[in-house]
């Protein structure tokens, strides 16, 4: 079955908003999740930059247990052989909650009276992965709007401006050459309605005087 030409319109449109949602979301989180990491990457740096300079030389070895009870997200752990810096991603869990969190860690290999350990530093990831996802539904949301806007417009544009058009097409259709009702085209204020009648006249003229 055919289907009219704005009702195709709409669909192209459809399709091309589908599409745009199945590229632009995971881009999206990818590049908010991305950025997001970096900041908080920055922050544990700038955590262990401080630890370094106002507290690892006020601490002995019996300080350490004492440090790591009152300091929960900056731990002194045992040495793991590290040579530099190390960034991941891990799980912690939150007796409170009673499940898993996401944790961006840093590990950094620190000296304390001369014997290596490794500093752990530690910031949750729970509100960025809902701020990031908040956000996510927000954009999702204006671009629904957006193309929503953009489908309603488009709607009432063409049924105005195909308006000509169908009512060129009406007359057509009502056009018995025998009956000699010839059309009367008005004029449609566009360039190529006008073109379109002009041409459907001189036919039906011609067709006209050979009918006769």
């Amino acid at each position: 079955m055919n289907k009219k030409l704005l009702v195709k319109t709409q669909r192209t449109y459809l399709y091309f908003l589908i599409l745009l949602f199945a590229i632009v979301a995971p881009l999206f989180y990818l590049i908010a999740n991305t950025l997001y990491l970096h900041e908080i990457d920055e922050t544990l740096i700038l955590t262990k930059s401080e630890f370094l300079n106002n507290s690892i030389s006020k601490l002995e070895l019996n300080d350490i247990p004492v440090w790591n009870r009152f300091n929960n997200n900056i731990e002194i752990q045992n040495s793991i052989g590290l040579k530099t810096d190390t960034l991941f991603n891990k799980l912690y869990f939150n007796y409170l909650e009673n499940e898993n969190e996401p944790f961006r860690v840093l590990y950094s290999p620190i000296l304390i009276d001369g014997k290596p350990y490794t500093l752990s530093i530690k910031s949750s990831l729970l509100e960025s992965k809902d701020l990031i996802f908040t956000i996510a539904i927000l954009v999702v949301a204006i671009l629904v709007l957006l193309f929503g806007g953009i489908l309603l417009m488009n709607k009432l544009l063409s049924t105005r401006l195909w308006k000509p058009f169908y009512q060129t097409l009406q007359q057509i259709e009502h056009f018995e050459i025998d009956k000699h009702n010839k059309p009367n085209f008005i004029d449609s204020g566009a360039e190529e309605f006008d073109r379109l009648n002009n041409s459907i006249e001189k036919l039906i003229e011609r067709n006209l005087i050979i009918y006769n």
